[in-house]
């Protein structure tokens, strides 16, 4: 079973190329906490994939499992606000204080972005 995970890395790293990838590994190292779980299985994965796919983000395929987009921390908030706003799981009534717990931690990951630079949006499916 393959593992869907979404990550903010960096557009700079020296181990990713925007362009001309071998598809072998060609995301960006992950930075950021993972978003955690939400909605049916993988769905912050295909939310990033999709809109990658419609143009809704400045992205594209970069690895045979893996989707980039660039995205600035506004982008980036606005995405965690619609997939957790309205989850239960993430809610006051919420029964997995763990996971609360990880959306906190991405949360302050993401306010410590800077707003005048993009970031890597990674969808990877390993």
């Amino acid at each position: 079973m393959p593992y869907c995970d979404v990550y903010i890395g960096s557009l700079k790293d020296p181990h990713f190329s925007w362009e001309g990838g071998d598809w072998n590994g060609n995301c960006p190292r992950r930075l950021s906490p993972f978003f955690p779980p939400v909605g049916p299985a993988y769905h912050a994965f295909y939310i990033v994939v999709n809109r990658i796919k419609e143009g809704v983000y400045d992205g594209k395929q970069v690895d045979w499992g893996g989707f980039v987009a660039r995205a600035t921390r506004f982008e980036i908030e606005k995405l965690i606000n619609e997939l957790y706003t309205d989850e239960p799981l993430y809610g006051p009534e919420s029964k997995s204080p763990h996971l609360i717990k990880q959306l906190d931690e991405l949360k302050a990951y993401v306010r410590g972005l800077s707003t005048t630079q993009k970031y890597a949006l990674v969808a990877s499916e390993l």
